[in-house]
């Protein structure tokens, strides 16, 4: 009988420690990362296409996926990524013309263009015009291709994520107000931080014109610009607007270009229209006429009560009548 208790008692430590160990194992297993996939490993290099030099600080991104590398001062890369080749590379650069290839294998040498065509667009600044490559001032120019396909009602809505330094936002809601405008921030706390407006070298007060309100808000005069008649906005975001247009640019200056017709080119008419609706989320409930008339009344005879038990003559008369009543309560006084 000892010795079966015995070799009973050693027989369950043994099952407990061999319990201890698996759960240890799936543990460890649990706890253990699994190394990242790696498919392929790309090296290349980024140069001008002209002069050969180095692109330091161009940006390589594989399409459709977050992976992407900076070159280094020596326009080189590289990384690895758990995508097989061939995949498309987006190269991008400042001043230079994005531009996609497909990565068949590794090393691979990438040429990027100078973006001319920025350069030597054309941006009216004040009463002249010139390159942007010639350009020593901030300004930002938004062309009409750029926001074609924004269905809006006014340009400043437009300008919106549009030009760096740019603050907009609706005031309201009310149709036809004024949006918030900013360059650079707030410049004053006394006098204005609206920025000058200028259409076609007339300035345009952005203030209201009008008496009639709508909402307890002023009808801005710049809404009345049709977004589809402008060619092309330039901001002016810097002191030296102040050297053309004074004082009331100091909170910058918006220029605004408005389409014209051309020599020798035929008239083009065309049509946009937009729809949209929109429902409140949730209406509140409201009572009907008789329920409104009932609790008009009680409030009336609540505070005559009152009035009453305080002897404040004045009160007393002000509530004797309830406005919702029959004639016959009082035939000589007209409802409230």
């Amino acid at each position: 009988m000892e010795i079966f208790l015995r070799r009973k008692y050693i027989t369950g430590i043994q099952f407990s420690f061999l319990i201890l160990l698996l759960a240890q194992s799936f543990r460890s297993s649990a706890q253990t990362e699994l190394p990242a996939t790696i498919n392929s490993t790309l090296k290349g290099r980024v140069l001008d296409a002209l002069t050969k030099e180095p692109l330091t600080g161009a940006v390589i991104n594989i399409a459709g996926t977050t992976h992407s590398v900076a070159a280094d001062q020596d326009g080189r890369f590289s990384f690895a990524t758990g995508q097989k080749f061939p995949y498309t590379l987006i190269i991008s650069f400042i001043g230079y013309e994005k531009q996609e290839i497909t990565a068949n294998g590794s090393p691979v040498e990438i040429l990027l263009k100078t973006a001319t065509k920025q350069l030597n667009d054309v941006v009216v600044v004040g009463y002249s015009t010139q390159t942007r490559k010639s350009l020593t001032s901030a300004v930002s120019t938004i062309t009409v291709d750029e926001v074609k396909d924004k269905p809006v009602a006014t340009f400043e809505q437009q300008l919106q994520g549009k030009a760096a330094g740019l603050q907009i936002s609706a005031s309201t809601g009310v149709p036809g107000d004024g949006m918030f405008i900013r360059v650079r921030g707030t410049t004053s706390i006394n006098a204005g931080n609206d920025p000058l407006y200028v259409v076609d070298g007339v300035y345009i007060n952005s203030g209201s014109l009008q008496t009639i309100t709508t909402q307890g808000q002023a009808s801005n005069p710049l809404s009345d610009i049709n977004p589809n008649d402008i060619a092309s906005i330039t901001v002016l975001k810097d002191a030296a607007a102040t050297a053309i247009y004074g004082a009331r640019a100091a909170n910058g200056v918006i220029l605004i270009t408005t389409k014209r017709g051309k020599l020798n080119t035929a008239p083009k008419v065309s049509l946009n229209t937009y729809f949209g609706a929109s429902w409140a989320p949730k209406l509140w409930d409201l009572v009907t006429g008789p329920q409104h008339a009932e609790l008009v009344n009680e409030m009336y005879r609540n505070s005559l009560a009152n009035a009453t038990a305080t002897g404040n003559t004045a009160a007393i008369n002000t509530y004797r009548y309830q406005p919702f009543r029959a004639l016959t309560d009082n035939p000589t006084a007209l409802p409230a």
